[in-house]
């Protein structure tokens, strides 16, 4: 009767654990495993600069998330330089810096183009991620004015 409690038990726990999405399995003859799903997912935070005039980006650059910070492009070293940055930047890949975190609110920065009138800004200072991906523009400046022709 004891193996047959045991069986019925098994059957009622793996039932009950497929139904919930639960991963249950015997690793033995008595023994069961029970591997609960996680609660916690990512979402990708995603920074992209706005082009200034509509075609205007800054290369180096970097965004920071919660302390973490990723540039591009990947293989730039820190502290960004500032006696140079590129504003013509052809792989649009480059405009773009995202992280992978759960829901929560994070505390942002960017940086690039300093020293020679180039600036990038952010609207707010928080990123709010909710049960989904954020997109965060990046205001690009530089020190002239745009024209009709760029």
């Amino acid at each position: 009767m004891r193996n047959g409690a045991v069986a019925a038990l098994l059957v009622v726990a793996l039932l009950a654990g497929a139904a919930a999405g639960y991963f249950i399995g015997t690793t033995g003859e008595h023994t069961t495993t029970l591997t609960l799903p996680t609660t916690e997912r990512d979402f990708q935070v995603t920074f992209q600069q706005v082009p200034y005039c509509g075609k205007y980006n800054i290369l180096p650059w970097a965004s920071t998330l919660n302390g973490i910070t990723v540039v591009q492009p990947s293989n730039q070293s820190l502290p960004l330089p500032t006696d140079q940055f590129s504003t013509i930047v052809p792989d649009k890949n480059l405009t773009r810096i995202t992280f992978s975190v759960p829901s929560g609110n994070y505390n942002a920065t960017v940086e690039g183009g300093a020293g020679f009138g180039g600036e990038l800004s952010l609207d707010a200072s928080e990123v709010h991620v909710n049960g989904s991906n954020v997109f965060v523009n990046v205001g690009v400046w530089l020190g002239f004015t745009c024209t009709p022709d760029g």
